[in-house]
């Protein structure tokens, strides 16, 4: 129940400001050291977790997409931002990852571990 109920400052300043910048092309590297040294470390784990799961949620939805010819869920970011957020950053995180290291596509554990 964690994923459902946790507090997450949704609406802070930071993590909106930044996160907005995303569509920006805001780097995914410098957002996550960003945002990191603003949340305490439960809300950044949490935030972590959440990328995880809903980023590989929206991934593997948009291969299986991919292969029966529809158009790549990426919607655009807006707020105020509530957990599907996440689906949007995670994603970008994980098509970022095996931009930058093309053998991840493919290898879930390795994917989890970078």
């Amino acid at each position: 129940m964690w994923g459902l109920n946790h507090p997450f400052p949704y609406g802070s300043d930071v993590f909106i400001k930044r996160t907005m910048e995303l569509d920006n092309g805001y780097d995914i590297g410098e957002y996550h050291n960003e945002i990191k040294s603003e949340l305490n470390e439960k809300d950044f784990e949490y935030m972590i977790w959440q990328e995880w799961k809903e980023g590989y949620v929206r991934y593997i939805e948009n291969l299986v997409g991919e292969r029966l010819g529809a158009n790549k869920n990426s919607s655009v970011l807006t707020t105020p931002f509530e957990r599907p957020v996440f689906y949007r950053i995670g994603n970008r995180y994980i098509e970022t990852l095996i931009r930058d290291d093309p053998k991840l596509k493919g290898d879930i554990e390795a994917l989890f571990q970078k």
